[in-house]
């Protein structure tokens, strides 16, 4: 319907589940979905990480530079952190034990650092090169991919000593009060 009123299709669902969310929060069949939700989204991420490891032996860095290589350290080591600090700053709130509590400033840091999954993004420039033209279209593909790449490596190699130290850290402060 948004699309028939001209509108954006893309965030007429975002809207949509949203509003379910908030009406529906508690509810078991809620809870049940979002398991599926969940374990579909790993599955559908796995896919297109292959696909993306498909794309590196069929040359898809080729046409990486300096200039691209610039671009995804700076996505992954300042955007992306900073973008998510700002977005989790004081106010926002996480569920914990039932009870709404601020995040610890470490947790917004390592929230921030980690940040979202980046393959949308890979939709969104075949999307945007459906809709026109572009000389740099091989650069941008290279340097999408090497992003990604990038992202899953480094934060394959951190996300497990950073989180056993954080659940450490808050058994210790768990044990002490």
């Amino acid at each position: 319907m948004a699309e028939v009123a001209q509108g954006y299709g893309f965030l007429a669902v975002f809207v949509c589940a949203m509003t379910m969310r908030a009406q529906a929060r508690r509810h078991e069949f809620h809870e049940h979905m979002h398991g599926v939700v969940e374990r579909l989204e790993r599955l559908l991420t796995l896919l297109v990480l292959l696909f993306v490891g498909i794309a590196l032996t069929d040359g898809a860095l080729e046409s990486l530079d300096w200039r691209g290589v610039l671009v995804g350290v700076s996505l992954v080591l300042v955007i992306r952190p900073v973008a998510g600090w700002v977005a989790l700053r004081p106010g926002r709130w996480r569920m914990a034990d039932e009870k709404l509590r601020p995040l610890a400033r470490r947790e917004r840091l390592i929230t921030a650092f980690f940040g979202i999954r980046g393959v949308g993004t890979l939709f969104y420039i075949a999307y945007a090169l459906s809709e026109t033209t572009w000389t740099g279209e091989r650069w941008l593909w290279a340097t999408c991919v090497f992003t990604i790449v990038f992202s899953v490596v480094l934060h394959g190699v951190l996300v497990t000593p950073i989180m056993t130290r954080l659940e450490r850290d808050r058994e210790r402060l768990l044990r002490s009060t």
